[in-house]
């Protein structure tokens, strides 16, 4: 767990302004306690300008349970975040995705005959996909040159919307067959020798809209969504062939960057107070 806990001598401090440590000891803990809340909103706000998207909420979790300001005692408070967030606040290495803690989990995933477990996960969004948008200008003149229109949903004969797949999109060789003007569209190929050692067939690689359909389902809220899809497999034998790798996540850093700012505040605040006590002498 990331936790930030900053700790101060009072015996030190009366020592600092001239005054004994039970003369001063409820303001300096009153002082702590505003600055245990001050350290908790810079985390806050440090991960809302540092953080986007889905990493920021993940990050926050629900009524922001993740980031979290504790009292432990009558003396101390706590600012940490969450064991399950902590690859977000201190980082990670390049990371499998098929193994038994991310996409194959054990409710997810099925065991095949030699003892490896593999899951079919569909990809949805390839009408606007933005990492390679030839891609979806593939896919859109498919979907128009099949007469396929992605505004409407397809109902049934009750009127009753369609749910699973509705088409299957037919490629032309030309999207199929790899060749040297269409390569970058393809997953990467494995070699003989490279799928005898990790007991897996050779393998050319498959074009991303390969095996691509049209189909609806309902979303979180019940809305029903119309989408182009294909479907990938993964296996517990691609972590080996380094497949399915979550990128590097760089760390976010709040609680030192917190810590520094505790420090400087605390300086503030000790300077206040020899200050103050001066000025009633």
């Amino acid at each position: 767990m990331s936790e930030f806990e900053f700790k101060a001598n009072i015996r030190e401090i009366a020592a600092r302004v001239g005054k004994t440590a039970d003369e001063i000891g409820g303001m300096v803990q009153d002082e702590i306690r505003k600055l245990s809340i001050a350290t908790h909103a810079f985390v806050v706000n440090y991960a809302n300008e540092n953080l986007t998207g889905w990493k920021r909420s993940h990050f926050f979790g629900q009524d922001n349970q993740n980031v979290r300001w504790i009292q432990i005692d009558e003396n101390m408070w706590v600012v940490e975040i969450d064991p399950s967030v902590a690859w977000i606040e201190e980082g990670r290495e390049p990371t499998s995705m098929a193994t038994d803690k991310w996409l194959l989990k054990p409710d997810k995933s099925k065991l095949a005959k030699d003892g490896s477990t593999y899951r079919v996960i569909p990809m949805s969004d390839h009408k606007d996909n933005r990492r390679k948008p030839e891609l979806s200008e593939i896919l859109n003149k498919q979907l128009q040159d099949q007469g396929i229109d992605m505004s409407t949903i397809d109902l049934d004969s009750n009127g009753q919307p369609k749910l699973g797949v509705i088409k299957k999109l037919n490629f032309g060789t030309n999207v199929t067959e790899k060749s040297a003007s269409n390569e970058m569209f393809f997953s990467a190929p494995r070699s003989a020798e490279q799928g005898k050692q990790l007991g897996l067939p050779a393998y050319g690689g498959k074009h991303y809209l390969q095996g691509a359909v049209v189909t609806q389902r309902k979303d979180d809220r019940g809305n029903i969504k119309k989408e182009a899809t294909t479907f990938r497999v993964v296996s517990s034998k691609h972590e080996a062939e380094g497949r399915w790798m979550y990128p590097k996540v760089e760390p976010l850093d709040s609680i030192p960057k917190a810590y520094e700012f505790a420090e400087q505040q605390w300086d503030k605040i000790v300077t206040a107070l020899e200050e103050s006590f001066k000025g009633g002498e």
